[in-house]
């Protein structure tokens, strides 16, 4: 984590807030190296949203802990929760950025930043030669 060292100030810092599922490890990761309190958000009915007796109080600083960010689509569904609840973000940290074009009104910090190479389907050089897409996500069947 001496990655990020210049971002996880745990003065800085009161809790961890991740999207289940794939961010939970990671932010459990950095809750523990900064002896801070770690949350997590998962999805109902389609929503995401705070469970399991997990709060965020007013004023309360927060720092956004994602593994891979593509859309940006949980993260700013744990900005919108957060800041409904009246937190204080402090930033976003993860481990692979693979965005293009997302902009966070915060400070977006990543271990690795990818270059994904995109194609329209007209294209698309895998379409051209008839290989099924298999789409590993979590939103996608």
């Amino acid at each position: 984590m001496n990655e990020f060292a210049d971002v996880l100030d745990p003065g800085n810092i009161d809790t961890v807030v991740s999207p289940a599922m794939g961010g939970i490890l990671f932010g459990y990761m950095i809750g523990l190296k900064l002896s801070k309190k770690m949350v997590f958000t998962e999805r109902k009915d389609e929503r995401m949203q705070l469970r399991r007796g997990f709060e965020i109080k007013p004023g309360e600083k927060v720092l956004i802990a994602e593994d891979v960010i593509t859309t940006g689509g949980s993260v700013f569904e744990v900005i919108e929760i957060c800041k409904n609840a009246g937190a204080e973000i402090k930033g976003i940290i993860c481990i692979v950025d693979r965005s293009e074009n997302v902009r966070f009104d915060y400070p977006l910090n990543h271990l690795i930043k990818l270059q994904v190479e995109k194609f329209d389907p007209e294209n698309c050089p895998l379409c051209r030669n008839g290989i099924e897409i298999y789409y590993p996500g979590s939103r996608k069947q």
